[in-house]
């Protein structure tokens, strides 16, 4: 990947993180008019149907926490949505800092506060099922 390539896919997948995180918390609603009002200034055309898919997405979390499985419909959520931004930051991405500006000014405080990205970092929230998960900030060395 080009570097404005993994740019645009942490900057996808940290906010399609941070709108899945939101999609059950009393910030819902501000958080669904951030979403739907960077949809409405970058693609007019689409931002009903994603006022209508952030719905839905919020549905399938409520129903799954009431099942039990929320963590995995979590995951699959934040697929969904990191393709749907990676989409729209591909289709030109001059829309990359409209995109962070919302994550930074209007998604990202509405996170509980343990939740929130440290001032110049970047936070991974990840479920893995049945795998192994390595994370380092330098050298890993696995002896077997």
């Amino acid at each position: 990947m080009e570097p404005d390539q993994v740019t645009a896919a942490v900057l996808a997948g940290q906010a399609a993180t941070t709108v899945v995180t939101l999609l059950a918390t009393d910030a819902w609603e501000g958080a669904k008019s951030a979403v739907t009002g960077a949809w409405r200034r970058l693609r007019p055309e689409r931002a009903e149907s994603i006022s209508q898919e952030l719905d839905d997405s919020r549905e399938d979390v409520l129903r799954a926490r009431a099942a039990g499985t929320e963590d995995e419909t979590l995951a699959s959520l934040a697929g969904d949505w990191e393709s749907r931004f990676r989409r729209l930051i591909g289709d030109d991405p001059a829309l990359a800092a409209e995109i962070r500006r919302v994550l930074d000014e209007e998604l990202a405080p509405a996170l509980p506060p343990e939740q929130r990205p440290a001032a110049g970092g970047t936070v991974f929230h990840t479920t893995v099922t049945r795998g192994n998960v390595y994370q380092a900030g330098r050298d890993q060395v696995f002896h077997r």
